[in-house]
C-alpha cells in the first residue's frame, strides 16, 4: 500500500490527477503486479512519468503495455531511465504513439542495457524511422535467443550420428 501511495504523491507533485479507475486496478502489494496494460486509458505522458516511477515497486512486472497514450520523445527518455535496471520486464508495447528517432534510439539503448526485454512492438508510429524499429526488433529477439535452453545434444537427431564440428 505504501508504494501504492508513492504513486499518488508522485501525481501530486506533477499536478496531475489521481486517475482513480487505473489507481483501483493497481494491487495493493505492489510486488504482485504481472502485467499492466495501460492501452488506450489516455494517461498521457504525465501519467506514464508516474507509472515510470513506479517500475522499482514492482519487481515482478513483465509485461507492459503503453500503447494510445500519445507518448513524445521527452516521455520514453524518462520511461526507458527508470526500466533500464528492470529486473523482470521482458515485453513492452508501445504501439500508436508519438515519438520519433530520439525515442527509438533511446528504446534500443534500453533493448541493448536491459538484455531481459525480449519482446518490443512497436506498430503504428508514424514518426519511427522504418530501419531503426527494425533494429530494435532484431535485438529483442537476440535477446530471446539468449534465453532459450541450448540445446546440449552431441547428436543431430535426423541423422543419429555424431555431430561434427569444424
Amino acid at each position: 500500500y505504501q508504494r501504492r501511495v508513492h504513486g499518488v504523491s508522485k501525481c501530486q507533485e506533477l499536478s496531475i490527477g489521481v486517475n482513480q479507475i487505473l489507481l483501483n486496478h493497481l494491487p495493493m502489494q505492489m510486488e504482485e503486479l504481472k502485467e499492466l496494460d495501460l492501452s488506450h486509458t489516455y494517461i498521457g505522458k504525465r501519467g506514464v512519468i508516474c507509472i515510470s516511477d513506479l517500475l522499482s515497486s514492482c519487481p515482478n512486472l513483465t509485461h507492459l503495455d503503453l500503447s494510445d497514450n500519445q507518448l513524445d520523445n521527452d516521455t520514453i527518455l524518462y520511461f526507458v531511465d527508470k526500466a533500464k535496471q528492470h529486473p523482470s520486464l521482458n515485453s513492452i508495447v508501445f504501439n500508436s504513439n508519438l515519438f520519433s528517432k530520439i525515442g527509438g534510439k533511446a528504446i534500443l539503448g534500453l533493448v541493448q542495457t536491459n538484455t531481459n526485454i525480449t519482446n518490443v512492438e512497436l506498430e503504428q508510429l508514424p514518426f519511427l524511422i522504418p530501419t531503426l524499429k527494425q533494429r530494435i526488433l532484431e535485438k529483442a529477439a537476440f535477446n530471446r535467443s539468449k534465453t532459450m535452453p541450448m540445446n546440449t545434444s552431441l547428436y543431430d537427431n535426423r541423422y543419429s550420428s555424431p555431430l561434427v564440428l569444424k
